[in-house]
């Protein structure tokens, strides 16, 4: 999971995103006033992975006036600016990502994670694609296996909402933040039609107290 460290002005926001992309990227170049998926993986640390790219680009300028915000995306190149709002990821709390969430949705929840060691509790598995010679199977492996799991909400009285990383990582501290990822499922079931939603975080933010 990386950290976030938004963009205090426009001009340093141009800056940083309108960088060329990496080498092998030849048809981007830098400083020439337009924003491709490639510069925009590149800033992030990603490779070919657009709807994550679009996800650190809505929290890298969330601090931005809206006007500004506006100004960034506007300089996106036709491609990137089609992917924007395909993926644009939207800010709910926990409770609304709860009731409303959808598989596959780009989101932003504000609150404190507490980690989950109770395997017990989260017996349910997801499915990994392998191929088997020429053919991709999904293959059901313990969810626990490769994430670790927390559940996050902003106060005391309000729904949770489990959201996971990578478990090779570093744990989430225990602190308010922001944090962005991708909406996955988990299957409780063999049958695979018993499903819980989790958000598969990539970034994130610490709220200023």
């Amino acid at each position: 999971m990386k950290k976030i460290q938004p963009y205090l002005s426009v001009a340093e926001a141009l800056k940083s995103l309108d960088n060329g992309g990496r080498f092998f990227n030849f048809f981007t170049h830098e400083d020439d006033g337009k924003i491709a998926d490639a510069e925009l993986e590149k800033v992030a640390g990603l490779y070919g992975d657009k709807q994550k790219a679009m996800l650190y680009l809505d929290m890298a300028i969330s601090k931005l006036a809206p006007s500004d915000q506006e100004q960034i995306i506007s300089k996106l190149d036709e491609a990137a600016a089609k992917t924007y709002q395909k993926y644009k990821a939207i800010r709910v709390s926990p409770a609304e990502a709860k009731a409303g969430a959808t598989k596959n949705q780009s989101l932003i929840l504000t609150g404190t994670p507490v980690h989950l060691d109770m395997k017990s509790e989260l017996s349910g598995f997801i499915l990994i694609p392998v191929m088997v010679g020429s053919v991709m199977t999904l293959i059901p492996v313990p969810i626990m296996d490769q994430y670790d799991i927390y559940e996050i909400r902003n106060s005391v009285s309000e729904e949770k909402f489990l959201i996971a990383h990578d478990k090779t990582k570093d744990k989430i501290p225990e602190q308010l933040m922001h944090v962005g990822g991708v909406v996955k499922v988990f299957h409780l079931g063999k049958d695979q039609k018993d499903e819980r939603l989790f958000l598969d975080v990539s970034f994130f933010e610490n709220v200023e107290h």
